[in-house]
């Protein structure tokens, strides 16, 4: 079983506009996994990048302590002015921008909650004004110098960003996002085909079975993916679960039984040789 898949789908491939297609040109697919990255290089849970991973990296990759700390309503004008800086969209995806500025957008309001329990509240404190500068290019009063304040000290020391930090975060990211990109010319055919051959060599030809009941008895199993890949015009338990939208009448349901149901001569006259 597993040969014969390889050998249907060994012609297809990952092409420069990242869709599959076969020798003849014919197209499977717009892009590879609907995201064109490639499932081995993958770091997080169906993501190119586990975010908390790399940003706990950056954190101690990049010395923030002689950089002002960036207040909440800082952070994420600096991470779209990043995502400008660096062609961010250009180079990633608009999924991958998305899932960056939620974790992004987590941080700042994890920042917000930690200063308010210290009492650090509102634009009084150091907040950055509408019209200011998001790069942080000019001094802004959200950059506070932390010798000064020990509330700020104290914040510091549990969660702080920076300029260089958020520039690093987001330079690691779209390096992990490159690295995760599936190269053109890739034999997708043949790896889909062993995904499915490997764990079917690990299947038992009588999976599973519901015992005592003979109708729920379905076939499972290698027997099923056989049916599956040979397309076979009569399966062994052929079963369809229909759910009704009125599932109170009697009379409903007799309706729909007499639509769907096959009806011969035979079941409204009975044949009777005498």
């Amino acid at each position: 079983m597993s040969r014969r898949l390889i050998k249907s789908l060994e012609d297809l491939s990952c092409q420069y506009d990242m869709t599959v297609r076969d020798a003849t040109g014919n197209l499977v697919q717009f892009k590879f996994g609907d995201d064109g990255l490639d499932p081995t290089n993958l770091e997080g849970d169906d993501s190119p990048v586990d975010f908390q991973r790399t940003f706990t990296h950056i954190q101690n990759l990049v010395d923030g302590r002689p950089d002002p700390a960036l207040a909440p309503d800082q952070i994420i004008p600096m991470l779209e002015f990043l995502f400008e800086e660096h062609r961010f969209l250009h180079r990633s995806s608009a999924e991958f921008k998305e899932t960056t500025t939620s974790f992004v957008q987590g941080l700042a309001d994890r920042l917000r909650r930690i200063r308010e329990n210290f009492g650090i509240l509102g634009f009084e404190d150091g907040f950055m004004e509408i019209d200011s500068d998001p790069s942080g290019t000019n001094p802004q009063p959200g950059n506070y110098d932390t010798n000064l304040d020990p509330q700020s000290i104290a914040v510091d020391n549990i969660l702080k960003l920076t300029k260089p930090q958020m520039e690093a975060f987001v330079l690691l990211l779209l390096d992990k996002y490159r690295k995760a990109k599936l190269e053109y010319g890739t034999a997708v055919g043949a790896l889909g085909a062993q995904s499915i051959g490997e764990p079917g060599t690990q299947m038992t030809l009588k999976t599973f079975h519901f015992a005592g009941v003979a109708s729920m008895n379905i076939t499972l199993g290698v027997p099923r993916i056989k049916e599956i890949i040979s397309a076979a015009k009569n399966i062994s338990t052929p079963i369809i679960t229909a759910k009704l939208e009125n599932d109170n009448q009697v009379e409903t349901a007799r309706i729909v039984k007499a639509r769907i149901e096959k009806c011969v001569l035979e079941d409204v006259f009975p044949y009777r040789k005498d």
